[in-house]
């Protein structure tokens, strides 16, 4: 039972991660007034692809916070761990 709210929390914590990260580039889009994908591949070229991983994990305090208000811990600490997940690549990207 605590195996499975933690993966629910991990894997909610990933899509919320994933989500910030189209969102940021979305918006990134718009203010550079640039195609999408251009946008994806100016960071991949310049290796900054790490700074939108770093932003989109911001959109996981909004569930981490969530799950503590509704005394979810379990599901608290899959959040978190899918941002440790998303700082260690963050971080391997960044100095590999």
């Amino acid at each position: 039972m605590i195996k499975k709210e933690v993966f629910t929390g991990l894997f909610i914590g990933l899509a919320a991660n994933c989500f910030g990260v189209l969102l940021v580039t979305f918006v990134l889009s718009l203010v550079k007034k640039a195609h999408f994908t251009w946008i994806l591949n100016l960071y991949y070229t310049n290796q900054n692809l790490w700074m939108l991983i770093c932003l989109g994990a911001t959109f996981n305090l909004i569930f981490f916070y969530y799950f503590l208000q509704k005394k979810k811990y379990y599901r608290a600490r899959g959040v978190l761990s899918a941002t440790f997940i998303a700082a260690i690549t963050s971080y391997l990207i960044y100095f590999l």
